[in-house]
């Protein structure tokens, strides 16, 4: 196995100098990533193998891909903090109505009630809390 150097730069907060403890505390936290990595390596081989040798071709870098669940050779994507979906029972929808009315601005009662500006506007709309355009 071809052996790669990482040079590893911590940017420190302000008032906390770079000393011997610390270094150690790095390289010994940077050395035990590395050990769990190569652990995971060997034993995604190892599985490779076994399945290989039933008949299920399976590169271990595949394996080890679906292991993060990051496809091989893909870019990673960060996660967009998507909502799941939420349904407002009739009680909420009264209640938001009423808050609509009131004068709750559609942003605030997108926080209020977890649902999307756009089902805030569209519940205005259906329920005639909209100003007409001209």
């Amino acid at each position: 196995m071809a052996k790669r150097t990482i040079k590893l730069i911590i940017k420190l907060p302000a008032g906390v100098s770079a000393n011997k403890e610390l270094e150690a505390i790095a390289s010994t936290a940077a050395n035990n990533a590395i050990a769990k990595a190569l652990t995971d390596l060997v034993e995604t081989q190892k599985l490779a193998k076994m399945l290989a040798s039933q008949g299920i071709r399976i590169s271990a870098q595949e394996l080890m891909s679906r292991k993060t669940g990051k496809a091989a050779g893909q870019p990673t994507e960060k996660k967009t903090g998507a909502r799941k979906r939420v349904v407002l029972s009739d009680a909420d929808r009264e209640k938001l109505i009423a808050d609509l009315k009131s004068g709750l601005k559609i942003r605030e009662a997108s926080e209020k009630y977890g649902v999307s500006s756009a089902t805030i506007s569209t519940i205005k709309a259906k329920f005639g809390l909209t100003n007409k355009q001209k």
